[in-house]
């Protein structure tokens, strides 16, 4: 039961960034920049509230989308 504790406290910390990003958007960016940081956001609390396979699954998703993002 470990790995379900340990997936949100991942999921909680994956929220504060997407609320930094909200600010950063609303603040500095844009509301352009909103759009992604939404939808994260919504996989984010997907991920905190689905448990199991699936919540992981969409932890995973941000995460494995960002990494592609910041290679190109």
């Amino acid at each position: 039961m470990d790995f379900l504790r340990d997936m949100r406290t991942a999921a909680i910390a994956n929220g504060i960034i997407v609320a930094f990003h909200v600010y950063v958007a609303l603040a500095l960016e844009g509301l352009w920049f909103l759009v992604p940081v939404a939808i994260i956001g919504a996989l984010v609390f997907g991920a905190y509230s689905t448990r199991g396979r699936l919540g992981a699954g969409l932890l995973a998703v941000p995460q494995a989308a960002t990494s592609c993002w910041c290679q190109s």
